[in-house]
C-alpha cells in the first residue's frame, strides 16, 4: 500500500477520529478536575492493570506490576508499552498545566 492508497487513508482518518475523540474526552475530564476519568490509554494496559499489586499502579517502576511483567515476558510489545508511556507523560503534562480544579 502506498500513501495514496484509499484504504490506508480511510484507516488513518478513522484512527485519527478515534484519537481526537479520546483526547477531547480527556480534556473534558481534566476541566472537570477528574484526571482519573481520562480514557486515551492503550487497551492492552487496561486489560493487564487489574493484575497489578497496587490499584494506583502507574506501570512505570512499581513492584508487582502486571504490565511490566507482561513487557518483560514478551506478552506486551515494547512499542505498545512505549506508546502508553508517551500518552501517560502527555496526560501528566496536561494535568499539571491545568492545575487542580476544585468546585466543579
Amino acid at each position: 500500500m502506498t500513501m495514496t492508497d484509499p484504504r490506508k487513508i480511510e484507516r488513518l482518518l478513522v484512527l485519527t477520529e478515534r484519537l481526537m475523540k479520546a483526547l477531547n474526552e480527556d480534556i473534558a475530564a481534566l476541566e472537570r478536575g477528574r484526571p482519573r476519568e481520562m480514557r486515551s490509554h492503550k487497551p492492552e494496559v487496561q486489560q493487564l492493570a487489574p493484575g497489578c499489586r497496587f490499584a494506583d499502579c502507574r506501570h512505570m517502576r512499581e513492584p508487582g506490576c502486571a504490565v511490566r511483567a507482561a513487557l518483560e515476558s514478551g506478552a506486551l510489545q515494547p512499542r505498545r508499552y512505549e506508546s502508553y508511556r508517551r500518552l501517560r507523560r502527555l496526560r501528566e503534562q496536561l494535568s499539571a498545566a491545568h492545575g487542580p480544579q476544585r468546585g466543579r
